[in-house]
């Protein structure tokens, strides 16, 4: 289609129900009492009506006011004022029936102005075409204005962006309105295939709806996933996201469109899942490896399921089947949602475990190996595990240094008690009881260049309850829960601890532990 064909298909002029909506929602911002004084009295001219009244007083300038005839909210402008910057700019897309063909539909992108610097009686709005679109079952064109008239464009797009863009040029005008007319496009679309294309799911309210209009003139099948509650697959279509090749846009039925049976599509609507394109990707796959499907544990693949999570369901297979890796991930889920925000966090955590069982050599032929009660606690225990195997050599240093340098350290008051650090792991557990970061130290410990000490009370020697590190007989520093400074009593015990044991006096007054 050329420029001139389009053209047969326009009214070729404004219509009333353009002008109106001009008028009542596009410049609805853009009305102005303009106030001056007459001896005692204000009055002003409303630039909506262009009556003048005499009852303005006590109207102030730049305050919200209604327009004493026409009873119209308006801005209050001095007339004394300069009105350099009194510009009001707007961007709208209107729909309208093609003249030659009831069944086509074409809409107008139009820019229109109102200027009021030079005067504010009588304004016309003075509006530019920017870009025009064809819509028809099967084709789809926009026409944008360029420097040699309008050019056909590739695609269909919608120019919101760039109107709302603070660097184009129309930042020098107010911006009162970028929108389109939604009762212009409930008229056009009477009578024709788009009356039952859903669009009104897919108005975002930022959007002009040419692109949903396009995308629906290529693949009337929307409607079909619309009415099955399938809108997210059509917005990641709209959005450009990705939708893993999951639906033949050009099927003419809702199995081929689908890809499934009839019999699975009643199962899901049975079931009321929430069907997203990965969840079908997974329901597709799922017939393709002839496995049954786990209706009721599919319901917690939600819209935060992604592709990346489906590839690590896929890195699952070799360990069981695909429904199978579901079923477990969602009573897992269901189990312990306190450890678990999403499914998602329960497919991650068990392949965690798998791989941490491999490295421990775990037979994962064993169904209580493979599929344990409680997936979060045997992962900690793997978790701990693991660390203790690589901290192996580590631990290795830490107990040669206690034996040889650092027992003779020990020391102990009717109350309170100090012992080395004798692992990696109790370094760890230590900061985690007390919310600080002496787990970070196990290398810097285990070689020598620190030395961290726990001191405890002696009613309770297994609890966390002061970390102490020092170096050359010089205390560096000594933290509490959530690095808490030391208390009098564990201050006290500091000073004893030092005298006895950090000073070159240590022998002669040292204390039997």
């Amino acid at each position: 289609m050329d420029y001139q064909e389009y053209l047969a298909h326009c009214p070729g002029k404004f219509t009333k129900q353009m002008e109106e909506y001009t008028v009542n929602e596009v410049f609805l911002e853009s009305r102005y009492l303009f106030i001056w004084r007459e001896g005692k009295d204000k009055v002003g001219y409303c630039t909506h009506c262009g009556e003048i009244s005499g009852v303005c007083n006590g109207y102030r300038h730049n305050e919200a006011g209604v327009c004493p005839k026409c009873q119209s909210q308006v801005v209050i402008k001095n007339d004394k004022f300069k009105r350099g910057k009194i510009v009001d700019y707007a961007y709208f897309v209107f729909y309208e029936k093609s003249v030659i063909n009831p069944k086509i539909i074409v809409a107008y992108g139009i820019e229109a102005f109102r200027d009021y610097r030079e005067t504010y009686h009588d304004v016309q709005t003075k509006y530019r075409i920017e870009a025009l679109y064809y819509f028809e079952i099967g084709n789809s064109t926009m026409f944008i204005d360029g420097y040699t008239g309008f050019n056909q464009h590739k695609t269909v797009f919608s120019l919101f962006s760039r109107k709302q863009d603070n660097g184009s040029w129309t930042q020098r005008m107010k911006r009162i309105y970028i929108g389109y007319s939604k009762q212009s496009l409930e008229r056009a679309v009477i009578g024709t295939p788009f009356q039952y294309s859903c669009y009104s799911s897919y108005d975002y309210g930022q959007e002009d709806m040419v692109k949903f209009m396009s995308l629906y003139s290529q693949y009337p099948c929307i409607e079909y996933l619309t009415k099955m509650g399938m809108e997210d697959i059509v917005k990641a279509k709209l959005s450009g996201q990705q939708t893993y090749g999951v639906i033949y846009w050009r099927g003419k039925t809702l199995p081929k469109v689908l890809r499934l049976s009839k019999t699975i599509i009643k199962g899901v609507q049975k079931e009321k899942l929430h069907v997203t394109p990965i969840l079908l990707k997974i329901l597709q796959t799922l017939v393709k490896n002839g496995e049954k499907i786990p209706y009721h544990a599919l319901k917690d693949i939600n819209g935060s399921f992604s592709g990346y999570h489906f590839d690590e369901l896929l890195k699952l297979i070799k360990y069981s089947s695909l429904s199978e890796i579901i079923l477990y991930s969602s009573k897992q889920f269901n189990k312990d949602k306190k450890h678990y925000i999403t499914i998602a966090s329960a497919i991650t955590t068990w392949r965690d475990y798998l791989e941490d069982c491999i490295k421990l050599k775990r037979d994962l032929n064993i169904d209580q190996m493979l599929y344990p009660s409680n997936l979060n606690e045997e992962h900690q225990k793997t978790i701990s595990l693991i660390r203790q195997k690589e901290d192996a050599p580590l631990n290795k240093k830490i107990a040669v240094r206690v034996k040889k340098e650092l027992i003779k350290y020990r020391f102990e008051t009717e109350e309170l008690f100090i012992r080395p650090a004798e692992s990696t792991m109790e370094l760890i557990t230590e900061g985690n009881a007390l919310h600080h970061c002496v787990g970070n130290y196990a290398k810097t410990y285990a070689t020598g260049n620190t030395n961290i000490f726990f001191i405890r009370k002696v009613a309770e020697p297994d609890k966390s309850y002061f970390t102490l590190e020092f170096l050359k007989d010089k205390i560096l520093q000594v933290r509490g829960f959530k690095n808490c400074v030391p208390s009098e009593d564990v201050s006290a015990f500091i000073d004893t601890f030092k005298e006895q044991k950090l000073t070159k006096k240590k022998a002669k007054l040292a204390v039997s532990a």
